[in-house]
């Protein structure tokens, strides 16, 4: 006889676990002043329930949506850490701005999709110009293809 494998969430349970009766969450408590008997409500990554739950007790039907369902390709995600650079006095590593344009501009070429994300808008900004720099002189065709965006910005 086949031995079932052990259940690995079985010792996370109890933080899944919360009394669809509670009171005192604030999220909760801001969504449930809302809800009346008659609406159906619908939880878009409901996970464990946490809001489903409650809300369930409260309103005609809850559906929960935990799954994304709409087509997608496969996706790869790439960390890249530049290359050490030695014969110098202090170990250090190429420019990470340097290497981002240069890896970008090479994934454009290739016709491969590619989103280059920076810790700061400036360094956004200067590794798209030095992308289209790039491909201006080993690509022009391709420089459309690259566009920046600015979370936050408002449109104005």
């Amino acid at each position: 006889m086949k031995e079932e494998p052990p259940d690995f969430w079985r010792p996370w349970a109890s933080f899944f676990r919360q009394d669809p009766f509670r009171t005192g969450d604030p999220s909760l408590d801001a969504l449930l002043r809302h809800v009346r008997p008659q609406d159906t409500v619908l939880d878009v990554g409901g996970g464990a329930g946490r809001f489903a739950l409650p809300l369930a007790l409260r309103c005609r039907q809850v559906t929960v949506v935990d799954d994304d369902g709409s087509p997608a390709g496969p996706r790869h995600w790439v960390f890249w850490n530049p290359p050490i650079i030695y014969g110098k006095r202090y170990r250090s590593r190429r420019s990470a701005n340097v290497e981002a344009h240069e890896l970008m501009a090479e994934l454009v070429r290739r016709g491969v999709p590619t989103i280059c994300f920076s810790k700061a808008k400036i360094t956004a900004e200067l590794i798209y110009r030095y992308v289209c720099d790039n491909l201006r002189a080993t690509a022009p065709e391709l420089v459309h293809k690259v566009m920046p965006y600015r979370g936050g910005y408002l449109p104005e």
